[in-house]
């Protein structure tokens, strides 16, 4: 109970990879707190304190010696740690709607910074700045509700030596933000398995979100009123049936994936070819082909859901 450590773990098994994650933890308004008064988090924040060292800054900055792996892993593990730092001494003020959750978000990812070295980093810099630098970009509505988008920093800005040199569009799938409708928080450790992790992390968040419209309610019974109207219900029903649901965190994200939501559906369909959800999905409609794409409406409810370990079976 309360926000200890997971006593159990749920596994997702297949013949591609294996899956491991925790319970999850509601991060109640008391539980923050806590957390926020406890002598571990005094630790924590001495430990923090180390990232100002100029030793640190002159590791990441040796641009010659650091792979893009590694400035993903660094990257991602601190956007991580600076979103769960930030949550526990600037709590959410509690409302429910999802326009508070977006304001408030919105100045949250511009205000929770950390000095490394002598740079300083938002959450909006790290990931738009350096995680997405070389990537197409989040959609209107993103932009529109959760603020400003910082641009990749120039060649001469000692920022850009933590940027990656390659698109990642999986990166997406590992950035956790303590919220219902995020991915789940994974500790990356090592750089030659962080693609290997993020296909993982992105079959088992898709699986759990990503989802296909299922019969309508009445449709069998009005299949039985005529032959017309019978034909009209079961093409209403394949229909349903048939409608690609899809979390909005991955619409902000789409055209990382593809020119189009069809395209980049397409392309989360084959992420998630190994999960169950998906083997369910085709085996229950074998014909099934991407047609209407609507959006399940992003929870901003706080939780975290711990991914114990993932790995290639």
């Amino acid at each position: 109970g309360g926000g200890g450590v997971p006593a159990a773990a749920r596994s997702d098994n297949t013949n591609e990879w294996r899956a491991s994650r925790g319970d999850g933890i509601d991060l109640s308004p008391d539980l923050l707190a806590i957390v926020r008064d406890s002598s571990g988090f005094a630790l924590f924040l001495r430990e923090v304190a180390l990232l100002r060292l100029p030793d640190i800054e002159d590791w990441i900055t040796a641009r010659s010696q650091r792979s893009d792996e590694e400035r993903l892993v660094f990257n991602l593990n601190l956007t991580n740690l600076m979103t769960l730092h930030g949550l526990v001494v600037r709590p959410n003020p509690g409302s429910s709607s999802a326009a508070a959750g977006l304001l408030y978000r919105s100045r949250f990812n511009s205000a929770v910074r950390y000095s490394i070295g002598s740079m300083v980093l938002d959450l909006n810099t790290i990931e738009h700045a350096l995680l997405r630098s070389k990537l197409s970009g989040v959609t209107f509505n993103y932009i529109g509700f959760i603020g400003r988008v910082v641009r990749p920093f120039p060649p001469t800005d000692p920022r850009s030596l933590m940027a990656l040199d390659h698109p990642t569009p999986l990166l997406t799938f590992g950035l956790c933000a303590a919220t219902v409708s995020s991915p789940n928080l994974f500790v990356f450790r090592d750089p030659k398995l962080v693609y290997q992790e993020l296909e993982v992390l992105a079959a088992v968040y898709l699986g759990d979100n990503l989802r296909i419209g299922t019969l309508k309610t009445g449709s069998n019974s009005a299949s039985n009123s005529g032959s017309n109207n019978g034909q009209g219900a079961d093409e209403q029903s394949i229909s349903a049936r048939r409608t690609t649901w899809i979390p909005e965190y991955c619409f902000w994200y789409f055209r990382d994936f593809g020119s189009s939501k069809t395209e980049a559906v397409k392309a989360w369909l084959y992420l998630m070819r190994r999960s169950s959800t998906y083997q369910s999905m085709k085996s229950s409609d074998p014909g099934f082909r991407v047609k209407a794409i609507k959006t399940d409406t992003y929870s901003w409810q706080l939780r975290l859901s711990l991914m114990l370990d993932v790995a290639p079976a």
